[in-house]
């Protein structure tokens, strides 16, 4: 069921047919795709702009006071991010919002053990036949403070994936996936952080072919930590 090789049984003519749609779409798509980009990371930008300006005037521009013990952390964000899917030497990508989710503990100032949710609902689709999937990115990850407030967090999971399009292998499949953020929190309240963060997210769908998908964003996220 290998994507890749199913794609060139087609027969040599419909490959060439195929091509020259495929490079008539692909620029059309690009050109599309690039006005979307700029303008999504122009809001993304300007959000994050506020975000600073705002910290600056109302004073919240530090992380928040560490505080002895575990504590809950709870948090949901979202923001502009490109999915792509790569079948050999070809690519496809697609652009939009993805929404976020986690929650977990942090132990110490220092550390927090999160499960995350990536929510990727948007569709891209097979550079090389004619499907498309959405997709669920379920991880566990480690947060280390580096610094006050700066964090980074390395995750390894699962990516679950939804097919739709006219010729897809499979309704629903599910792959190993591993991914990495950055952020830095700025306290806002008590118990209540916002954090900007960038983050990068990769699954294996098929070995044979080297068949993947990528999931790059930023997004902002609240953090509650009663």
């Amino acid at each position: 069921m290998a994507r890749n090789k199913d794609s060139q049984q087609r027969g040599a003519t419909k490959v060439h047919n195929d091509a020259a749609v495929q490079r008539n779409v692909t620029q059309l798509r690009g050109a599309a795709l690039l006005r979307s980009l700029v303008v999504q990371v122009a809001v993304g930008s300007a959000g994050l702009v506020a975000l600073t300006l705002a910290s600056g005037f109302a004073g919240i521009t530090q992380a928040q006071e560490p505080r002895p013990g575990s504590q809950f952390v709870l948090g949901l964000g979202a923001g502009p991010a490109i999915a792509s899917m790569s079948v050999s030497d070809e690519n496809g990508e697609e652009s939009g919002i993805a929404l976020h989710g986690r929650i977990g503990v942090e132990f110490n100032p220092k550390l927090a053990l999160l499960l995350e949710v990536d929510v990727q609902p948007f569709d891209v689709g097979n550079p090389v036949r004619a499907e498309a999937f959405n997709s669920i990115y379920i991880l566990g990850a480690l947060q280390l403070f580096v610094a006050r407030g700066l964090y980074i967090r390395p995750a390894v999971g699962l990516q679950s994936r939804s097919w739709s399009g006219a010729d897809p292998v499979t309704d629903s499949d599910t792959g190993p996936a591993i991914g990495l953020a950055s952020g830095y929190e700025f306290l806002s309240g008590r118990h209540i952080t916002v954090a900007p963060e960038v983050y990068w997210r990769s699954a294996f769908i098929e070995l044979e072919g080297g068949v993947s998908a990528t999931l790059l964003g930023i997004r902002i996220v609240g953090v509650l930590k009663p």
